[in-house]
């Protein structure tokens, strides 16, 4: 069997008319003081769409932020939640127990993820809830792309029998709700499993678009943005989770930025576009990008066996010495 998915889709650019609604918004470096020297650093405009250290409904609680966490993520079902931290992090319920992780990329903001929670504090094999975000991507003019490298058109989907044609089937997602998140409004759809319970079994998923922030276009147009968004799929048995809608709004509703998140957003933009986006009249740079690497690898050192810290010394100091 050979099943085709698309996912993804959404706006392009935004309106001014559009950004005036934008809560958390960078303010030109032009517009503070800037240091001696980098007098001349140009300028833009970043906006963050969903809340820049948000906060969990209540009886929620939010997730831990990787840029904020020590140590690397874990798949250990053994270990604390606080242990899977992510870029983009949300609110569950307080009872939820993350049971793992899962996910890829760069290293950065835009990796992918997927959390899986038990709902009944470990006392059975059930319960599970899995939520995964998996970043957009886009043509130059905004165009969101599905899986093939097509503009998207819908979350629906066909599942081809090469020896059995005539089983073929399309998996659609209806449009449910349209829930706030942040300074914009995300649609919700779901996937009913009775629409083809062969294929799908009683597992239900919602999906929904969300616009996390605008960056400049490009160092050659930093006046126009370009929007940055995901798509969160939330999947779960609907015999074994008691899961409604209205959970599932109120969880894609508290979905915010890190402060630190946002941080390593703006910088990493920096260093792309060589212009001041945090408004500190600095552009990150090479040389800045390469002191924090080393200062990563300094903290490191200081955690390894006296041997290995001797070997890390001498070869620092003979990199040093060629330079």
């Amino acid at each position: 069997m050979l099943t085709l998915a698309s996912c993804g889709g959404g706006g392009g650019d935004t309106s001014d008319s559009e950004q005036d609604k934008r809560s958390t918004t960078v303010a030109a470096a032009s517009e503070k003081p800037t240091s001696s020297t980098d007098a001349s650093t140009t300028s833009a405009e970043a906006v963050a769409i969903l809340p820049v250290g948000g906060e969990a409904p209540e009886g929620y609680r939010l997730g831990d932020a990787s840029c904020d966490a020590d140590g690397a993520q874990s798949d250990d079902t053994e270990t604390d939640d606080t242990k899977r931290p992510t870029w983009i992090v949300y609110g569950v319920p307080e009872g939820w127990d993350a049971q793992g992780y899962s996910g890829g990329g760069s290293g950065g903001p835009q990796d992918s993820q997927e959390l899986t929670f038990d709902t009944d504090g470990g006392n059975s094999s059930d319960g599970r809830v899995k939520i995964g975000v998996e970043w957009d991507s886009r043509m130059p003019d905004g165009t969101v792309l599905d899986v093939n490298g097509d503009p998207f058109e819908s979350f629906d989907y066909d599942i081809e029998y090469m020896t059995e044609p005539e089983k073929n089937a399309r998996i659609t997602y209806d449009e449910v709700a349209s829930v706030e998140v942040g300074d914009d409004s995300a649609d919700l759809f779901f996937q009913d499993p009775a629409q083809n319970p062969e294929e799908l079994g009683t597992t239900m998923q919602y999906k929904a678009r969300v616009l996390a922030y605008e960056l400049p276009k490009s160092s050659a147009e930093l006046d126009e943005t370009s929007q940055q968004s995901f798509v969160v799929t939330f999947e779960f048995d609907s015999e074994d989770v008691d899961l409604t809608q209205d959970d599932v709004e109120k969880i894609l509703g508290s979905f915010t930025i890190p402060e630190c998140t946002w941080d390593k957003v703006l910088a990493d933009a920096e260093l792309r576009l060589g212009v001041d986006l945090d408004g500190d009249g600095h552009a990150r740079n090479a040389e800045d990008a390469q002191e924090e690497m080393q200062e990563k690898l300094d903290a490191m050192r200081d955690n390894l066996p006296p041997e290995a810290q001797k070997q890390y010394d001498d070869m620092r100091e003979q990199l040093e010495s060629d330079n």
